[in-house]
């Protein structure tokens, strides 16, 4: 395919109902065609020199007949501000949607021929869009609820009297996070859609459970006593798995199901689910699920939609350079070694670090000023302490991050009003 039919593509999965004819994203109305569309956007023949040169000759852009603004087929969408190809993107599609366990960024890069922070952020867009999908769905029917604990991992250090023990409450790391699904069962020849969030425990996802299960659906689940509040609101059935799996038609077999799915996807293609983006995973094995039973190209075509039917990405848009947002410079710091420091290179180069970076660290203070200097704006360095007898602090990073926590927009319940019990 080239990049003019890629192209073509986008715009029929872009504005279906027109045809392909552009609609500003800004007001709805409609659009003119600047430049030349079927000229390739990243490279052309320069005939005077006899050579083809890549670079953006001719953007494939619109102007809106009402409001003036110009708009790209990607304007408004989780591909905004792209700088991938319109064929490197559809290859990443098709290959994003074949496994039946997903594909690694790693993976998706090499196959692909994208650097692997590209691979990255398209992997997760198109996660944004599988998570879109399932907000304030509604359940029906039977509906199995479970949960299971994914992430963290503490490597215990040689020495047996170093150890910490994860079980007792200090030792906690804090990485480990709990997904709950709520399945339907299939009926016939439709297929149980599902919903899954992310909690600190089970019992947190009771305001979920109430959201996203219908009134007068049929619940079932395990017998953890945390799931007892909701038959103030719901018809809840429970079975007690250390005595049975199955009681007289109870059971969570297609909740577990879905489990095994994800701890396949974690430990054989992932093998690292960072906290922050489980949610993002275990939405991208609901949306496997759900359309197990459809064609690749069906697949494909419901991932292409919904990365060009979604707004733009709060989470993802920007995310390499998202260090640089959010941190405010430490001048107070210059004034008080500037006082006392004549050397007019060291502050050129202090001054230069907080442009750049924002905030002089304690290793940029030691090597521009020295280590006694260091110790004046930090303080000395701590030394470690013996943790033989001592519980060890709860998990916290090492720096603040300027990061939002990821998708964090998108986790206030949308359907039924919460019920907290």
């Amino acid at each position: 395919m080239s990049e003019s039919k890629a192209y073509a593509m986008f715009r029929m999965a872009r504005w279906p109902k027109t045809d392909g004819e552009p609609i500003c994203p800004h007001c709805g109305g409609e659009g003119w065609t600047l430049g030349n569309h079927n000229q390739p956007e990243h490279e052309w023949w320069d005939a005077e020199n006899e050579r083809i040169i890549k670079g953006k000759k001719d953007k494939r852009q619109f102007r809106c007949k009402a409001c003036r603004k110009k708009f790209t087929v990607t304007s408004g969408t989780l591909l905004h501000s792209r700088k991938l190809d319109l064929r490197t993107i559809l290859i990443a599609l098709k290959l994003f949607s074949e496994g039946a366990k997903g594909i690694s960024a790693i993976a998706l890069a090499n196959l692909s021929d994208m650097a692997y922070k590209s691979s990255f952020v398209l992997s997760h867009k198109i996660r944004e869009s599988q998570i879109k999908a399932q907000l304030g769905r509604q359940l029906h029917g039977i509906v199995e609820i479970d949960g299971s604990v994914y992430g963290g991992y503490y490597h215990q250090v040689n020495e047996r009297k170093d150890r910490v023990d994860l079980r007792r409450l200090g030792d906690i790391t804090g990485k480990k996070m709990t997904m709950v699904i709520a399945r339907e069962r299939s009926r016939g020849e439709r297929v149980g859609l599902s919903a899954c969030t992310i909690v600190p425990h089970e019992a947190d996802s009771r305001p979920f459970i109430f959201d996203t299960v219908d009134r007068m659906a049929s619940v079932h689940a395990d017998d953890g006593s945390h799931w007892d509040t909701l038959r103030v609101a719901l018809n809840v059935d429970q079975v007690n798995h250390s005595q049975r799996y199955f009681d007289k038609g109870v059971c969570t077999n297609q909740a577990e199901s879905f489990f095994s799915r994800v701890d396949r996807m974690e430990m054989g293609t992932h093998h690292h689910i960072a906290g922050p983006y489980l949610w993002g995973y275990g939405c991208d094995a609901v949306w496997r699920e759900d359309h197990r039973r459809e064609t690749q190209a069906e697949k494909f075509d419901n991932l292409l939609g919904a990365l060009l039917n979604n707004t733009v990405s709060r989470t993802m848009k920007g995310y390499w350079q998202r260090h640089l947002e959010g941190i405010e410079a430490d001048p107070g710091l210059i004034d008080r070694l500037g006082a006392e420091i004549d050397d007019a290179d060291a502050l050129a180069v202090a001054e230069e670090i907080v442009a750049d970076e924002g905030r002089m660290t304690r290793e940029d203070v030691a090597t521009v000023f020295g280590e006694e200097y260091a110790e004046q704006a930090f303080g000395p360095v701590e030394k470690p302490k013996s943790r033989k007898w001592k519980a060890r602090k709860p998990y916290a990073p090492k720096r603040p991050s300027v990061r939002p926590e990821p998708w964090s927009e998108l986790k206030t319940p949308v359907g039924l009003p919460s019920f907290t019990p």
